[in-house]
């Protein structure tokens, strides 16, 4: 286990806002981020970005879907930062506690795209119609996420 991005996150997670922090799976983004870390990448403090994007009423309570982004940087010791989405449910189990399903991650170089300065902003993020459209500020992005059968999420289209 990379202890670097498990520990920045943990710290980025204390600071983030307080409507945000109820929400943050800490312990599941720090998965997510570890998973995809090499021996070099590490987590960009203060890059977790989270909204809300619908709710339902599950068998023993709310069932949540969420729409996380946060950066990594220096994989293979080089100047390059990665964003990552991610698409967790969050809901209530059996013994009231809440339970994080990652079900959707997607790693994004807009430099080795040759968009320098792009990035996908979740706060403008959409659902609708079992699709998730996100898009860059200078809207020169489009990301489109779709739901399948099995519960994963799936990229239907990026235009750039």
């Amino acid at each position: 286990m990379n202890f670097r991005p498990v520990c920045a996150l943990f710290v980025a997670t204390l600071f983030a806002p307080a409507s945000l922090q109820a929400s943050i799976p800490e312990d599941a983004l720090a998965r997510v981020a570890d998973a995809y870390a090499d021996s070099d990448a590490v987590f960009c403090d203060g890059s977790i970005n989270g909204k809300l994007l619908r709710t339902a009423q599950g068998e023993y309570g709310q069932i949540s879907t969420w729409l996380y982004s946060f950066h990594m940087e220096g994989f293979c010791k080089g100047n390059n930062c990665t964003q990552f989405i991610v698409v967790m449910t969050l809901a209530s189990d059996a013994d009231g506690g809440e339970t994080a399903a990652v079900e959707g991650v997607f790693p994004f170089d807009f430099k080795g795209m040759l968009l320098d300065r792009e990035y996908l902003d979740v706060a403008d993020a959409v659902y609708e119609d079992g699709i998730i459209r996100l898009r860059s500020p200078s809207e020169k992005v489009e990301l489109l996420l779709e739901c399948s059968h099995g519960g994963w999420w799936n990229i239907r289209s990026l235009t750039y």
